[in-house]
């Protein structure tokens, strides 16, 4: 945190930090156990299409997770960490432009993962004899286009150098807008308004079709849902700070402590969400993740 009053760093709160980590870990030992088994023991349970593009979110999740406690958070709660980046950050600089373009890539890896996941299930109930020669067909190509718009929309990150600066009473890597009017926040804007549409649209769908599906569909459409209501939070938390002037959140600082705490923890559910779903309703992946 930021202390607006005097420009200084305010008093560390490492245990926040240490206890984040702590409930943090064990969801990501969980994925790299799930990407173990679905890419080095071709368990059948894993051959659908569902579960490829949910490792692509776990591996987007595991590095994006990685980014957020390096910096950003870090940042947020470690004094000593918060004064020495803006001590040497504070001036432009290409040495925290990889960082910054990659943890904006893998925002944007999650984000499209989830269309994918929900696009997944929608053919599966709707298309059902279309499904799965869909998916085989195509699978491969929507996750290159998937990779390829990703790196697109992250780009203008690396068309300038990075660097700290002060923003809703925490300090936050910014970079330097050299190509006018493009940036990554409009970007987030041009894809969060079509992806939440279709998430939404085709959540309703699949909430509507429960009761005529199989039980293991119903588990991963069920685990779909979640993570879109997780997914939608957490976007819904970007708009905020997007479309409120920065001006009112360094005049009220109990507020924007409570969006900084708010945002982390949308941001802390949508990353937890789709391993605790599977974990909690499907006895089949516990068995294989846990006891073998």
């Amino acid at each position: 945190m930021f202390n607006s009053e005097n420009n200084t760093c305010a008093p560390s709160h490492f245990a926040y930090f240490i206890f984040q980590t702590l409930y943090m870990l064990p969801f990501v030992l969980i994925y790299l156990k799930f990407t173990y088994r679905v890419i080095f023991k071709n368990n059948e349970k894993y051959s659908d299409a569902f579960f490829t593009i949910y490792l692509v979110d776990g591996v987007s999740n595991l590095f994006y997770i990685l980014g957020d406690f390096a910096i950003p958070r870090a940042m947020a709660y470690i004094d000593i960490y918060c004064e020495f980046m803006m001590r040497h950050f504070t001036k432009p600089t290409y040495f925290l432009t990889p960082h910054f373009f990659f943890y904006m890539f893998f925002q944007f890896m999650k984000s499209f993962s989830l269309v994918l996941l929900c696009l997944n299930r929608y053919t599966s109930v709707v298309k059902p004899l279309e499904h799965k020669h869909f998916w085989k067909r195509h699978l491969h190509k929507l996750i290159i286009a998937q990779i390829i718009l990703s790196v697109f929309f992250s780009s203008p990150t690396l068309t300038g150098p990075a660097y700290t600066q002060i923003s809703i009473s925490y300090v936050q890597v910014v970079y330097v807008h050299n190509i006018p009017y493009i940036r990554t926040s409009l970007f987030r804007i041009i894809t969060i308004i079509p992806s939440i549409a279709f998430i939404v649209i085709s959540n309703i769908i699949l909430m509507s079709k429960l009761s005529k599906v199989t039980e293991n569909m119903r588990k991963l459409i069920i685990t779909t849902i979640i993570m879109s209501i997780s997914q939608i939070l957490t976007l819904m938390t970007f708009l905020l700070v997007y479309y409120v002037p920065a001006q009112f959140w360094l005049n009220y600082p109990n507020l924007s402590a409570a969006y900084l705490l708010l945002s982390q923890i949308t941001k802390d559910v949508d990353m937890i969400s789709g391993t605790l779903c599977l974990l909690v309703l499907d006895g089949r992946i516990r068995s294989t993740i846990f006891l073998t």
